[in-house]
């Protein structure tokens, strides 16, 4: 990998520095302000219905924008926003907040991809990202695990200010030459491994259609609609209330909380890591990806 292009991974770092940390203490901020995992839950449906349709909608809406620009914009709109919940103090400010966080954070996701898939030439892109995303994972959670000892979880949420806007900084050196949105471009195979393997995993629908996956005349894209739909409700409703269980049933501190994340963070890393090594090809990504996602929750749940 050129140094010229190495430096651009500050960017997806910093970005997932700053989500990692307000991602993670959003269920413990429910927590604290009296609400309980069907509080989380609600939030957690608006969020993850308009990640949807931001993901979808939001790269033709702004066709023909400046994709640096709409990155530096994106960015900071979360930075903001991280802000803003950083002073909640109701469960529904914060679930009102979910709005502007989650199509931000979807639009971001989509145009970061895309970029960054271009600026390392295809496939190896898709690891590099990964890895890169995996740095700022733990580096946040592991400060958050600390500070968290001397700080409460509100004012943790400046470590996330700090990561938006930072990846709005450093946006900003990227080369003109990433060029404009261009909505078939943005929501093709390419810049959608992303958001397949994160939201759905299962890249395969697009890459080698299993007979099975096939499902007579049912499109690719009705496939990973009901992927991601899938994939949403299972999420919601376990993983991501995991931190509340914790934190209410066996009364395990916000910091611990943060360390354990952390821990499962790193086996994603060094699993990436291990890949580019090996191979670039799409099926080992995903694979690899799916590997990661296990090894994590099973890391979390011991």
């Amino acid at each position: 990998m050129s140094e010229r292009v190495q430096k651009y991974m500050v960017i997806p770092a910093a970005m997932y520095f700053g989500a990692a940390v307000y991602n993670v203490a959003l269920p413990l901020l429910i927590v604290d302000l009296g609400g309980n995992v069907v509080d989380y839950a609600i939030l957690n449906i608006v969020y993850n219905t308009l990640y949807a349709l931001s993901s979808w909608t939001l790269p033709s809406v702004f066709k023909g924008f400046s994709r640096k620009s709409m990155l530096i914009t994106s960015y900071g709109f979360l930075a903001l926003i991280a802000l803003l919940t950083a002073y909640a103090r109701s469960v529904l400010y914060l679930v009102l907040l979910q709005i502007p966080y989650a199509l931000a954070i979807a639009f971001a996701t989509v145009i970061q991809t895309n970029v960054f898939v271009e600026l390392w030439k295809g496939r190896r892109g898709i690891t590099v990202l990964y890895i890169a995303t995996s740095i700022g994972w733990i580096v946040s959670l592991s400060m958050s695990s600390i500070l968290r000892k001397y700080v409460d979880t509100f004012t943790l949420l400046y470590l996330s200010v700090i990561g938006f806007a930072s990846a709005a900084i450093a946006s900003a050196y990227l080369p003109q030459i990433i060029g404009v949105i261009e909505a078939q471009r943005v929501l093709s195979l390419r810049a959608m491994y992303r958001w397949v393997i994160e939201r759905a995993r299962m890249l395969n629908i697009f890459v080698t259609p299993r007979p099975s996956l096939r499902l007579g005349k049912v499109s690719a894209l009705k496939l990973f609609l009901l992927a991601v739909g899938i994939t949403y409700i299972a999420i919601g409703a376990f993983f991501t209330s995991m931190p509340i269980y914790l934190k209410k049933l066996y009364r395990v501190s916000d910091s611990t909380i943060f360390a354990l994340t952390a821990t499962a963070g790193a086996t994603s890393f060094i699993l990436y890591f291990l890949q580019l090594r090996i191979s670039e090809k799409v099926e080992v990504v995903w694979k690899t990806h799916i590997v990661a996602l296990s090894i994590r929750t099973a890391i979390f749940l011991t």
